[in-house]
């Protein structure tokens, strides 16, 4: 289960450019295993990935994806609120998804954070972030994805030729964004 937490935490970052935040946000990987951009997959079932939520502005209008790590806690790649100063102006939809991205979001941001190391710097971007919002995420307990604390558990996940999935809202190599793929 520690391990699915983890690939779900990796997972999240990709679609609109994120996957820095996964490799440095998550742990690290080789140079040689890893690519900025990823495109294609299929779209998910309903249902699946519960965990992969969308970052919106108050609108509906999709931006980013994220992870929610507990019924309150959202992970999300600080780019995705950098320059932000309005907490309430960032809003969470979880479901499958719309073509065009326009949604209605069921959570309000009430705080949020990015890392103090975001920017380029020797060990990456630290491009990583957190949304709380107002009230409980409404999904079984089983599709919140804990953070991965121990190394040995990250080590394990990042080795070479080990598969990972990756979920998101983001840009697809055919056109089009807003569905779970």
């Amino acid at each position: 289960m520690r391990i699915k937490a983890s690939v779900q935490c990796a997972i999240q970052y990709v679609g609109w450019g994120l996957l820095m935040a996964a490799v440095f946000g998550c742990g690290r990987a080789s140079d040689d295993a890893s690519s900025l951009k990823i495109y294609g997959g299929k779209k998910t079932k309903a249902g699946e990935w519960l965990g992969a939520v969308a970052i919106t502005n108050a609108s509906g209008r999709m931006f980013c994806s994220g992870t929610a790590v507990n019924p309150r806690l959202i992970i999300t790649a600080a780019h995705c609120v950098q320059g932000n100063s309005n907490p309430s102006s960032l809003r969470v939809y979880v479901g499958e998804g719309v073509e065009g991205g326009s949604v209605t979001p069921a959570y309000k941001g009430v705080k949020f954070a990015a890392s103090p190391k975001y920017g380029r710097n020797p060990d990456g971007w630290n491009d990583i972030a957190y949304i709380v919002v107002d009230k409980d995420i409404n999904i079984p307990k089983e599709s919140f994805l804990p953070i991965l604390t121990d190394e040995k558990e990250s080590a394990e996940l990042l080795k070479k030729d080990v598969n990972a999935h990756i979920v998101g809202f983001g840009n697809r190599n055919g056109g089009g964004f807003g569905v779970k793929y």
